[in-house]
């Protein structure tokens, strides 16, 4: 799974960005090609930079990153990261609805719209949290759960938990439950 290039806080059009990203990433989906392995491309934060409040940040939708991976060739997938939908504001519903059967992998976590807390799906008690039966009623339509070769990531913030083993096991096993309730979802 790789980032696209975004670059926060420079004004560019979309063909400039589309351009930077296949410049940067054709060796890259090259070489996986070459050596059996499928590179996954990740939807981004779409949170603009403050001094630029009206641009949208390319790679933040579906479209975008879809556009990018029919460009670098069929063997390239995508990934969908919740959190990071839910800072730009997204439906995961819907933009699971513009992705196809290259969805490949999911990141799994939830923050509350505003910064990217990296929670326990679920545990963003916030009005502004993943919508997780969205999520899951989007991967559902999108066949994901019978695709092979899919990957569901959780990937959580550990680093503010205190290093004591019993809080960090709790946490732990409260964060598989939750990938299981998504996964029995869809």
């Amino acid at each position: 799974v790789i980032h696209p290039i975004v670059r926060h806080g420079s004004v560019c059009s979309y063909d400039k960005w589309l351009s930077d990203n296949l410049a940067f990433l054709s060796p890259l989906c090259e070489e996986a090609t070459r050596r059996g392995v499928r590179l996954c491309i990740e939807n981004m934060a779409g949170i603009p930079y403050p001094t630029h409040p009206s641009e949208e940040v390319y790679g933040s939708r579906a479209t975008h990153i879809t556009a990018l991976a029919d460009r670098l060739g069929k063997g390239v997938g995508l990934c969908w990261d919740f959190g990071h939908a839910n800072l730009t504001g997204l439906c995961p519903f819907t933009e699971l609805s513009e992705l196809d059967d290259r969805l490949a992998a999911i990141h799994v976590h939830d923050n509350d719209g505003v910064r990217d807390t990296h929670r326990i799906p679920g545990e963003a008690s916030h009005r502004n949290a993943v919508d997780w039966d969205a999520a899951a009623l989007g991967l559902r339509l999108n066949g994901y759960a019978a695709r092979a070769g899919r990957c569901m990531e959780l990937e959580l913030k550990t680093s503010d938990l205190p290093a004591d083993r019993a809080v960090r096991l709790a946490h732990a096993a409260r964060a598989i439950a939750a990938a299981r309730t998504i996964a029995a979802g869809i």
